[in-house]
């Protein structure tokens, strides 16, 4: 029998919706990436472009919030998180979608997929709004965020859940691309700790025979 991964609402009705949260992240265009446009280097192609650490986390924020719904990202949605992520990270979120599609195919698709709910936060039904994000110490080559979520419902004047969850970077090639997420949630059912380290865990549950 397969072994359903869900964060589980603690104190939310499951029929809730949510609505989109309003943030958005306006990155200006670097004088490289300018340069580039006008002139038309290929080598600027070729090249990486250096982000910084927030840039990072607000460009995963505006995805988040926007191009995000529930469970693992699909194939599209891995490929715009890509420039963002870790090798780790990627692979581990490749894997997981590997032992998806196997669990899927094993089941004959009569069962749920092996992730349900947000697997970037705490909250199984997505944070509605991030309403701060604080940087912590850093030694060159790692730096973690912690964010400040919450869930309201549409037109409450308070939030119905607030939590923090950390967000892990790592220095590669004067690119910070994120690492893991640690879910910091404190209610009953979710899972706490590395999202990578549960995606590694969901790989390992389906593996299809080699061939």
């Amino acid at each position: 029998m397969l072994v359903l991964f869900a964060f589980m609402p603690a104190m939310l009705n499951e029929n809730r919706s949510l609505s989109s949260s309003p943030v958005k992240s306006i990155l200006p265009i670097s004088g490289v990436a300018l340069a580039c446009l006008l002139v038309g280097l290929v080598s600027c192609a070729i090249a990486p472009e250096a982000i910084g650490p927030r840039a990072t986390v607000d460009r995963f924020l505006d995805f988040y919030f926007h191009e995000y719904g529930s469970g693992l990202p699909d194939a599209a949605q891995r490929a715009t998180l890509r420039p963002l992520l870790s090798d780790d990270l990627t692979g581990a979120l490749e894997s997981a979608a590997a032992a998806e599609r196997c669990a899927s195919e094993q089941a004959r698709g009569q069962e749920p997929p092996l992730i349900q709910g947000d697997i970037f936060s705490s909250l199984f039904e997505k944070a509605t709004a991030v309403v701060g994000v604080d940087q912590g110490s850093t030694d060159g080559r790692w730096l973690t965020y912690r964010l400040h979520f919450e869930w309201r419902e549409p037109g409450a004047a308070e939030a119905s859940v607030t939590w923090t969850d950390d967000v892990t970077l790592q220095a590669v090639d004067g690119r910070w691309l994120i690492d893991d997420f640690v879910h910091g949630g404190d209610w009953q059912f979710t899972v706490k700790g590395s999202m990578k380290k549960m995606l590694l865990d969901v790989a390992a549950l389906c593996s299809s025979p080699r061939r």
